[in-house]
């Protein structure tokens, strides 16, 4: 099966780093195959026999705290997951549109209806979001590290573990 691996907080600012090279190699080493890495942040497309996600993530969570002792979440989809991430987004307007205001937070787990409700009570204006499943689909009217709609913020309000990917990198994974 075909999968798609989303590490949180690598190559950032020059903290965590694992090399992409180096780290699909010892990917390889795990048993994973047909691996394609896109950009240093942490973009891993790979098959594996696994059948359950969250296993594999743990795997590459284990081997990343083992390897390089960082804790770094690590969320996976499946490519047919990812194609619903792209297709359910509800914030894209039809025609044109500033890509580099959209993003989407993959959440480990769906969470909470009430927790949801409770956040859908709050106001950001003039940031927008939406949470669909085990994603949420934001849209920022300024720069996006301005936001108050953090991944932090998400996290703890809702008692998931998350990572972002703006627009254009969720499109291009896609098309790799």
């Amino acid at each position: 099966m075909r999968y798609i691996a989303i590490l949180r907080g690598i190559n950032v600012g020059g903290h965590r780093k694992i090399l992409m090279k180096v780290f699909k190699e010892q990917l390889k080493e795990l048993g994973f195959t047909d691996i394609i890495t896109y950009i240093q942040s942490g973009n891993v497309i790979f098959s594996s026999d696994e059948p359950y996600c969250l296993a594999l993530g743990k795997t590459i969570k284990d081997f990343i705290a083992e390897e390089y002792v960082y804790d770094v979440p690590v969320i996976v989809r499946t490519v047919e997951e990812w194609q619903e991430v792209i297709a359910n987004n509800p914030l894209i307007p039809d025609g044109d549109y500033d890509i580099n205001r959209y993003l989407v937070i993959l959440l480990d787990k769906e969470p909470d209806p009430k927790s949801v409700k409770d956040l859908n009570q709050l106001d950001f204006s003039p940031d927008k979001f939406v949470v669909v499943g085990k994603n949420i689909y934001l849209y920022s009217a300024g720069p996006v590290h301005k936001s108050k709609l953090t991944i932090n913020m998400f996290e703890k309000k809702l008692g998931v573990v998350a990572s972002a990917r703006n627009w254009k990198t969720v499109l291009r994974i896609k098309e790799l």
